[in-house]
């Protein structure tokens, strides 16, 4: 399937995959969300394409998914966008109320900025966005059923600093934002990338910040947005920072970064986690993506050259890597290329995007440029 956008995606995170079966792909003009049909088995698929955009005197620098959420008289809509835009401020974009996702233009419906790094040059670089029930029973003893708490937003700048923000619908359908929680997280460091991770606990959130150093710190957030832990620094500072993660169903958090791949043991009976293996990839372009297989045991690390990296478990409980799987992929995904692509192209000249694993765990998909 081929999908032309104005710009180009963003080299790290441009290209997510939604629950929803639509390809999220953020560029500097405007979001694309696209859904892929299939009239016919074995037929090229094609797309339904939507968008959302902001104002022509901002721009966007990154994007991140709010899903799933839960609907009620007050909410709407089960999905949601953040946009992190160029005058530093994080915009939530739903589905129009009343329209459909895939064939109406997404719309604005909430907004936050920094109160403290307005007029200075703490510059808001990176976020990501988590659904969660968190503050409901609270609000409901506190008789504001009419508010509806959707999630957190995490907002990581310039200065090392994480401002944690939480995120309710009001009456009208709009998010409002507040700032609930700030964490010095990058150790004086600029975040470039900050990450909710499930851990597998009814009572907290896990918040991974990884600062342009190489050192990524593993928080815990309470759920009422109250207090912030530091569970475990991850990686050595050599200044080769984390570019992609994956966590499964509440065991194993994964981060890699050029030449390595970290694989923390989050699940429940190991907090704070102090199991924390290393392993050596090789010589490749920036991580782009990072998929766990948990029926298969594998662990897979893609590169934006088409390196794929394949780790397996093996009997001590060890992750190491498989060389023969990682041919095999990598031919696979250029005979994949070759009859899918329905414009001429070399191999050499694509670039991996994004690499997820199929809602059914069969397939590897992939998105290439």
């Amino acid at each position: 399937m081929d999908i032309n956008v104005a710009k180009r995606p963003f080299p790290l995170r441009g290209v997510h995959w939604s629950i929803a079966n639509r390809w999220i792909i953020g560029t500097r003009a405007r979001v694309f969300i696209v859904t892929p049909e299939c009239v016919m088995a074995g037929d090229t698929r094609e797309k339904r394409e939507v968008s959302a955009a902001l104002e022509a005197t901002s721009s966007i620098e990154a994007v991140c998914l709010l899903e799933p959420l839960q609907s009620s008289s007050s909410c709407n809509y089960d999905h949601a966008l953040g946009v992190l835009a160029s005058d530093s401020s994080l915009r939530l974009f739903v589905p129009p109320i009343g329209g459909r996702p895939d064939y109406d233009n997404w719309v604005q419906v909430g907004c936050y900025r920094s109160p403290t790094a307005a007029g200075s040059s703490d510059l808001l670089c990176a976020i990501d966005c988590v659904p969660s029930g968190m503050a409901t029973a609270a609000a409901a003893a506190a008789g504001k059923e009419e508010e509806v708490v959707v999630g957190a937003a995490a907002c990581g700048f310039m200065s090392g600093r994480v401002e944690v923000v939480g995120l309710r619908v009001e009456n009208g359908g709009e998010i409002a934002t507040k700032r609930a929680l700030d964490v010095d997280a990058g150790g004086g460091h600029a975040v470039c990338h900050v990450a909710w991770v499930d851990g597998g606990s009814s009572d907290r959130l896990l918040l991974l910040v990884c600062a342009v150093d190489g050192r990524a710190g593993l928080w815990q957030i309470h759920r009422d947005l109250s207090q912030a832990t530091l569970l475990a620094t991850i990686g050595l500072q050599d200044w080769r920072p984390f570019t992609a993660h994956c966590v499964s169903s509440g065991r194993y958090l994964v981060l890699a970064k050029i030449g390595t791949a970290a694989v923390v043991d989050v699940g429940a009976d190991s907090v704070p986690p102090t199991a924390i293996q290393y392993t050596a990839l090789g010589v490749s372009q920036t991580i782009i993506s990072c998929v766990i297989d948990e029926r298969r045991e594998r662990i897979y690390v893609a590169a934006a050259d088409f390196c794929i990296y394949v780790l397996s478990k093996q009997g001590d409980a060890s992750w190491s890597r498989r060389l023969e799987e990682e041919r095999a992929l990598r031919d696979g995904m250029r005979k994949t290329v070759e009859k899918s692509f329905t414009t001429p192209f070399k191999m050499s000249s694509l670039v991996l995007r994004s690499l997820t694993l199929s809602p059914n765990a069969r397939y590897l998909a992939f998105a290439a440029e």
